[in-house]
């Protein structure tokens, strides 16, 4: 599951959503959340060419006038997704990932202290209702959690801000994962300020599942906001490369074997052919061996080790008690 949001500062330019399109096809993104689109009202078309594809569904939240806009896009028939719900300053859907219910919210913070209060208040208490629910939260949270996230202008500002944002991620029971890539996501436009105003808040146990493993700072361009993706899963390093044991040499039945399979392999064409096509059948072959009957000299290891280990607890529990014996005759000795 890997997903980004970005607040995008304007979506009706085709040639800006273009630029989306190709953030999101190259980075591989299962679902998208875009904040500030200032669409009042999206169409399937308008989604579709945010994400550069049919294979695409979505649920947004209509700005105001020329002002806000929220969107969720994720790739169709990869997410189980069972309902989608809105709120002050939010967007969410609800899917089952893996036999676990998730809420993935879509959060484009008010600019006000007391409007933001409104909006945390609001997702603690469909939290507390919905406490069984995994949550993932990203989005322009629109405030910091200390003054170490903020650079120029403002840097004091807005403490009691700060405190309510702090407050609201411990009762949501969410973390801030590591963050890769740079400090900040948002820089004024005069680059007099720049402050983590985005971010993703995730549950401990949905962090475990899915295998998270930090969200990525991209590059400032279209916006005076940053993407952000949350990368999750195991890293796939490619293919495990095969390496030849020369134990197996060692091994009575292995040049039998090896003799065996290889006139087993038929394959017709040039030499150089053939010779490449059988090596590559052979890999797999020689693994499974290694598995299914050199693999249990390592059982025969273990069994010697644990014969090693018994006799040598039985000659240390035999010299302990010889050697309090002979100091007990001594004792005698001296009476």
């Amino acid at each position: 599951m890997n997903i980004v949001t970005y607040n995008i500062r304007g979506g009706g330019n085709y040639s800006k959503r273009k630029k989306i399109s190709f953030l999101l096809c190259s980075g591989k993104i299962d679902v998208c959340f875009l904040q500030e689109t200032k669409i009042d009202c999206v169409t399937d078309s308008i989604a579709k060419s945010f994400w550069g594809g049919e294979n695409v569904e979505w649920t947004a939240s209509s700005s105001v006038g020329a002002a806000g806009g929220m969107l969720i896009l994720w790739k169709k028939e990869t997410l189980q997704v069972n309902f989608s719900f809105r709120g002050l300053g939010y967007v969410g859907i609800n899917i089952t990932k893996e036999g676990r219910p998730v809420n993935l919210v879509n959060v484009y913070a008010p600019n006000t202290v007391v409007q933001r209060r409104k909006l945390w208040e609001g997702l603690v208490h469909r939290r507390n209702r919905d406490s069984d629910i995994e949550w993932c939260l990203g989005g322009d949270f629109n405030e910091v959690t200390s003054s170490q996230e903020r650079l120029g202008e403002g840097v004091n500002q807005n403490r009691r801000g700060m405190i309510d944002f702090r407050e609201f991620i411990e009762s949501m029971g969410v973390v801030d994962v590591p963050c890769v890539g740079g400090k900040f996501t948002w820089f004024k436009d005069n680059g007099k300020a720049m402050s983590r105003l985005d971010r993703f808040l995730v549950t401990t146990k949905l962090i475990d599942v899915w295998g998270v493993i930090d969200q990525r700072i991209g590059a400032r361009d279209i916006s005076d906001h940053v993407p952000i993706r949350l990368f999750c899963g195991n890293i796939d390093w490619g293919p495990k490369p095969f390496r030849f044991n020369n134990a197996w040499l060692k091994h009575e039945d292995f040049k039998l074997f090896i003799c065996s399979e290889w006139d087993k392999l038929k394959f017709v064409g040039r030499g150089d052919f053939v010779l490449f096509e059988k090596l590559k059948a052979l890999k797999p072959r020689i693994k499974r061996w290694n598995h299914e009957v050199f693999g249990w000299i390592d059982l025969k290891i273990e069994d010697e080790v644990g014969k090693i280990n018994e006799l040598d607890a039985s000659i240390t529990n035999n010299f302990g008690s010889s050697s309090f014996s002979l100091v007990e005759d001594r004792k005698e000795a001296t009476k």
